[in-house]
């Protein structure tokens, strides 16, 4: 038993010397590829007092100049009334670095960096980073908002089971068709009543003067009559519009644009015409 100590105890120390060896060597490959949080690690590893004299001089060395250089964050988190909360689950570039806040600085590597913040309840909250040599405690502020009923992380918003949604205005059944073709009806009716008036009008003053009234005279009174007919045909297409869509409209209106409604009027000297032409 006393000869397999004295075996084991130099091959121990052996192995504890290849390791500060091995660690004083990494810690340099770390330390020019940027990888300074890993540097740091292999350069307490080799400042251990077991490590022989020389390698842990220049580890110890080397620590101090590196800790300076790593960066660090410190999370701030809320909740959407403000407060303060440290039930965050915090993700580096897709792998986390810690379950809980505690209030002291997260170091990382220098460069660019993608900060996942996870907690119960709330919708996840990312945020991009770009960390320099040297720059410690960056304030890094996060506030969560509850996650919506139903699931779902975006900004959708679903109405409890049994809600309808909001209620409807009065008139929003009825559709904007109606209410346009319903106006240039009673429009068109207006303008028959009046045309018609002031066609009887004129025909009266002519009365003075058959059989020689002039001709501009007896022109303007068929051009009163045929305005009155343009606008009663107007009139009651318009209304019979007005009507189809009231009374064929579905319950709810139909998501979508509407299809467009086309007048199309024509008046010459002898007759007049309108035309109405869309999707029924």
């Amino acid at each position: 038993m006393l000869l397999l100590a004295c075996w084991a105890s130099p091959a121990l120390a052996d192995g504890d010397k290849q390791a500060c060896v091995t660690a004083h060597s990494s810690s340099q490959e770390l330390r020019k590829a940027a990888k300074l949080k890993e540097a740091s690690d292999q350069l307490v590893a080799c400042a251990r007092p077991e490590c022989p004299s020389a390698v842990r001089a220049d580890c110890a060395k080397w620590l101090g100049e590196v800790q300076s250089e790593v960066p660090s964050v410190v999370i701030v988190a809320t909740d959407a009334n403000g407060g303060d909360v440290a039930d965050v689950r915090v993700l580096v570039d897709g792998s986390q670095v810690a379950s809980e806040l505690t209030g002291q600085p997260i170091a990382l590597n220098p460069g660019k960096h993608t900060l996942r913040f996870e907690r119960d309840g709330a919708n996840p909250v990312l945020r991009q980073l770009l960390l320099r040599v040297g720059e410690r405690n960056r304030r890094v502020e996060v506030q969560f908002s509850p996650t919506l009923a139903g699931g779902g992380g975006g900004d959708e918003r679903r109405p409890a089971q049994g809600d309808s949604g909001p209620a409807e205005p009065a008139g929003a059944g009825v559709p904007a068709a109606t209410w346009v073709l319903g106006g240039v009806g009673v429009l068109g009716l207006a303008g028959f009543t009046y045309f018609a008036l002031d066609g009887r009008k004129k025909e009266d003053d002519l009365a003075a003067c058959k059989p020689n009234c002039a001709s501009d005279d007896v022109s303007a009174v068929r051009t009163s009559y045929l305005l009155g007919d343009v606008s009663l045909g107007v009139g009651v297409v318009a209304l019979a519009g007005a009507a189809y869509f009231l009374f064929t409209a579905p319950s709810k209106p139909a998501a979508g644009r509407a299809a467009p409604l086309f007048f199309d009027l024509r008046a010459s000297s002898r007759s007049a015409g309108g035309t109405l032409t869309g999707r029924f």
